[in-house]
């Protein structure tokens, strides 16, 4: 079981449309983390802080095999904005051949 070598993390969120017509809208800006596990799996994606405290759990729990994606809203697991800088997102696999796990960069400005 791994984690397949395309997985990738996306970000988006880099809106240029006024906050005013985004709220009437309801356009969100938000991040969007996608991913290929290759066996039935119990999956595990964080944002850490580049020390490896974790901010937030993006999601946890078992995922049969093929893509995954989870949306991120920003926040820590406190509900607030996380500050612009420079993160990891990590995402770990586990299934009964082992752990398989990536961690990927993630910048984040606003």
């Amino acid at each position: 079981m791994a984690i397949q070598a395309n997985s990738r993390v996306t970000t988006k969120g880099q809106v240029t449309i006024p906050q005013p017509i985004r709220k009437l809208l309801g356009i969100a800006p938000h991040d969007e983390v996608t991913f290929i596990v290759d066996d039935d799996a119990t999956v595990r994606v964080t944002v850490e802080k580049p020390s490896g405290d974790i901010l937030r759990t993006v999601g946890a729990g078992p995922r049969p095999a093929g893509a995954v994606a989870l949306h991120w809203n920003g926040r820590d697991g406190r509900g607030k904005h996380v500050r612009p800088g420079a993160y990891d997102v990590r995402v770990a696999a586990t299934s009964p051949i082992g752990l398989s796990q990536v961690r990927v960069p993630l910048r984040i400005s606003r």
